[in-house]
């Protein structure tokens, strides 16, 4: 039994490096087409700002690659440093703020590297740039609830229906989304991602909210 649980473990953490192994380079990719835009606009400056912050990012994700789990801290500013590069892409204000309960602490408790990346991606590009009219807003908000750590990935922008409208029925599902959800399953059978259509009562679409439950005991 001893030998069947360690071959299990060995398994696990080969597919889970696997699942990692797909995620980078689909992520590095669309970093790399954003800058391949700004650059072939002529928008020099903002084109070298990207090149210094894509840079750091590269270095943080690098440095938490080979680690099953990080401090949520680590996580957080990861993920502040990519908003704030996807920022760049905007033409209009936008705006994003991340939430984190008093209750959680955040250089304690440990999430799987890139785990809330995919998810604010997809809320940016098919969520928010899509958004003609108004305000954009990205909320992240980070709680504890018992042994979980539960994040929440809301943005105001058109909703699963129009952004299934404008795309490519086989670039309907993010391959970031598909494998993030694959690994939260993997990393333990507890997790949950729910992904919640915001409405008005009238029936006006808000937007989209994206709650993630990981376990992560005190």
């Amino acid at each position: 039994k001893t030998a069947i649980a360690q071959l299990e473990t060995q398994v696990l953490e080969v597919e889970m490096k696997a699942l990692k192994a797909q995620m980078n380079p689909h992520f590095l990719f669309n970093a790399m087409n954003s800058i391949k835009g700004i650059i072939v606009d002529k928008e020099e400056e903002k084109a070298a700002e990207y090149l210094t912050r894509f840079s750091l990012l590269l270095r943080t994700i690098l440095a938490n690659s080979e680690k099953p789990l990080v401090a949520l801290a680590k996580e957080l500013e990861a993920l502040e440093l990519y908003i704030s590069i996807e920022a760049l892409r905007f033409d209009r204000d936008f705006n994003y703020r991340i939430l984190v309960d008093e209750t959680v602490d955040t250089s304690f408790s440990e999430v799987p590297p890139m785990i809330l990346q995919p998810f604010v991606e997809n809320a940016i590009w098919h969520g928010l740039l899509p958004k003609t009219t108004g305000p954009l807003l990205l909320t992240v908000r980070i709680k504890r609830e018992e042994d979980f750590i539960v994040a929440e990935i809301e943005d105001n922008g058109v909703g699963r229906k129009a952004a299934r409208a404008r795309t490519k029925p086989k670039d309907q599902k993010s391959m970031g989304i598909g494998i993030t959800q694959k690994r939260a399953t993997l990393l333990h059978e507890q997790n949950e991602i729910k992904i919640i259509d915001l409405k008005h009562p009238s029936g006006e679409v808000l937007g989209t909210n994206v709650v993630l439950r990981l376990y992560d005991p005190e």
